[in-house]
């Protein structure tokens, strides 16, 4: 499932709770191997404001079961998966410049 919300800032470099590795994505990702995060701002008319200011997005993914495959390959799964959906969101809400996220996924670096 993948849920999203607007929170108020993301968490501090490095803060992140142990299940997570830190990549470069958007604003910020994390991924473990049940959830994954990603956080992306998006300029848009659409929130009430002018079309300049930017709002903090965050996006969530979680899977209620175990893997089946390696850890770094489900970090992966679950980045795609917020990376695919984030787009289609941020193309939804009119986001400029689609808010950071490239047009393909590729697996970001860590950071």
């Amino acid at each position: 499932m993948v849920s999203y919300d607007l929170p108020q800032s993301t968490p501090e470099k490095g803060k992140a709770a142990e299940i997570f590795k830190e990549y470069r994505m958007g604003k910020m990702a994390l991924a473990g191997v049940k959830v994954g995060v990603l956080y992306f701002e998006c300029s848009s008319g659409k929130f009430g404001g002018s079309a300049g200011t930017a709002v903090l997005i965050r996006g969530e993914v979680r899977s209620r079961y175990e893997a089946s495959e390696s850890a770094g390959a489900a970090r992966k799964d679950n980045l795609y998966i917020l990376h695919d959906s984030s787009r289609t969101l941020a193309s939804l809400l009119d986001c400029t410049s689609d808010s950071g996220l490239s047009s393909t996924f590729s697996m970001p670096s860590e950071a």
